[in-house]
């Protein structure tokens, strides 16, 4: 599994570091944008994907995404998974594994109390057991690791929280306890899942894992096979050199993916 993030700002030269990866609908459809830092987070997601996935394919990588019957993109036999924080931007690809990742900006929220009774009973108990000066990223732990997982299943939100259940802990590792039912008209449903339907089953099945992004925001990833490594990079200076040459290389010939931690 391969984890690839960046940070996003308003700065319109950062469009112009992205886009010559990514494909021609993908730039049109940035000028729907309102806000210029949402321009380019989108733009950044596409063009980290379409670089990884030109890395793993020996090709570049321009054509139109497939899409799942919920509307997400994938590109078999991978899938991939995006996610926006307020100032950052992560992927996570897999070949022949449903996967999903989440991060978040970590701070306070308005409604925590009221937001945890949606959560899982046992997720519940153990953010009510923790001194509030811990509550707050325990919080975001459980949040970022159900998010991952729902993007993997390919469901989102349309899940509900409480029917399946994470570790809210400090463990950065196999922190899934178990999943949703899933109807098995869907089990498999994302065309790229070998293990799809045996993983739904079983939460030991899945490979889930945090990726080290610093104090201030969180994030996790999870995919529906088991035992797989995750590697994860952050490209510091996407100004440095845009081609992602030299010490940002995505050739293979460095250490391209060593964990971020």
């Amino acid at each position: 599994m391969r984890c690839l993030g960046a940070p996003v700002s308003a700065d319109q030269a950062l469009l112009d570091v992205w886009r010559p990866f990514v494909a021609s609908e993908e730039i049109a459809r940035i000028q729907k944008f309102a806000r210029l830092e949402d321009a380019v987070s989108h733009l950044a997601g596409r063009a980290l994907v379409r670089l990884a996935l030109e890395v793993m394919c020996g090709r570049a990588v321009l054509s139109p995404f497939a899409q799942t019957s919920w509307g997400q993109p994938l590109y078999p036999p991978f899938c991939f998974s995006i996610s926006h924080a307020q100032n950052m931007v992560w992927v996570a690809l897999c070949r022949d594994a449903a996967v999903g990742i989440d991060v978040e900006s970590v701070q306070p929220v308005a409604e925590l109390a009221e937001l945890m009774l949606r959560l899982h009973p046992q997720e519940r108990a153990y953010l009510r057991s923790l001194p509030e000066d811990a509550l707050l990223a325990a919080y975001f732990r459980c949040w970022t690791r159900k998010e991952a997982v729902l993007k993997a299943l390919g469901r989102g939100l349309s899940l509900p929280l409480d029917s399946f259940a994470v570790h809210a802990g400090p463990r950065a590792t196999d922190w899934l306890l178990s999943l949703p039912a899933v109807p098995r008209s869907e089990k498999g449903s994302r065309q790229c899942g070998a293990y799809m339907a045996t993983a739904s089953l079983c939460a030991q099945w899945w490979t889930c894992a945090q990726i080290q992004v610093g104090a201030d925001h969180c994030c996790h990833v999870a995919a529906a096979a088991p035992g797989l490594a995750v590697q994860a990079v952050f490209i510091q200076k996407p100004f440095v050199n845009p081609t992602l040459q030299g010490e940002n290389a995505l050739d293979g010939r460095r250490s391209r993916w060593q964990p971020s931690s």
